[in-house]
């Protein structure tokens, strides 16, 4: 303060315009005291965000058990297709993993889809809270998936084991019914037989 009075004298400034001076200086010294780096990153880093929405977990959870499968996929169909593994189990074995394969495939697509739409039809028929439901839908959901998937994971085993294509073929078969069952908003609000403020609770 000393040093500014003195540059006063010196440049003429008159008082009215030294006082402003100071009190702007005051205030950036305020400012620059309250916007510390570490106190706006500690209030970002602290912050609660919003938990996400039924639908969006839903989603979450099929997406990440898709994009598991299809990753197994491309590695298995890699080393079969680059010749890095060769294979280890021939005929007649080779034959005995087809008809292994197809019988698990068939039974567990059938015996899943009729769990999967008996639930359903029993929450829609229930007197349920849309949570309730929602909290055994999602249960059902990742039950019907991974009777989808249990078999797809077999036959890249058995691809990988004989490099008979045919196992990839069944792979590729229940990737794509995994796919086609992904969860929609507008699916799940009409298989529950939920009411517009029911609905809500979906989130988006």
């Amino acid at each position: 303060m000393f040093l500014l009075f003195s540059a006063v004298k010196k440049t003429h400034i008159t008082f009215p315009l030294y006082f402003l001076m100071l009190l702007h200086l005051r205030t950036l010294n305020l400012k620059l005291r309250t916007l510390k780096p570490e106190q706006e990153f500690f209030v970002l880093l602290t912050k609660k965000m919003p938990a996400p929405t039924y639908f969006k977990t839903l989603k979450t959870i099929h997406l990440a058990l898709l994009s598991m499968i299809a990753i197994f996929s491309g590695v298995v169909f890699y080393l079969v297709y680059s010749g890095k593994y060769p294979p280890t189990v021939v005929a007649p074995a080779d034959r005995v993993f087809q008809v292994i394969a197809l019988v698990l495939s068939g039974g567990m697509l059938i015996i899943g889809f009729r769990l999967f739409n008996s639930k359903v039809l029993q929450l829609r028929k229930s007197a349920l809270n849309v949570k309730q439901k929602l909290e055994q839908y999602r249960a059902a959901s990742i039950t019907w998936w991974a009777m989808i998937e249990g078999p797809c994971l077999f036959a890249l085993i058995g691809f990988l084991l004989t490099n008979n294509y045919a196992f990839f073929a069944l792979a590729c078969f229940h990737l794509a019914i995994l796919f086609m069952f992904q969860p929609k908003r507008d699916s799940i609000v009409m298989l529950l037989n939920l009411n517009s403020e029911e609905s809500r609770e979906l989130g988006e």
